[in-house]
């Protein structure tokens, strides 16, 4: 699993994240992009949501052989 930002906003005690992270599911490798909120207190993460779009598969041509 790798994950890579791509913008992050800070806003008072907010800080949202859009990342894509690349993965292994069940179908095999693809991108998923996803957003998290957190809200800060006293310098720590006090609450965080995540939410996820819809998996993008890569295609078969682009994985290594498993000879």
């Amino acid at each position: 699993m790798h994950a890579r930002l791509l913008t992050r906003i800070v806003v008072g005690d907010l800080v949202i994240d859009h990342e894509t992270v690349t993965r292994t599911f069940s179908k095999g490798k693809g991108d998923v992009d996803g957003v998290c909120l957190c809200e800060i207190e006293l310098g720590k993460i006090a609450k965080a949501w995540f939410k996820s779009g819809a998996p993008r598969m890569f295609p078969q041509s682009c994985l290594p052989r498993q000879d």
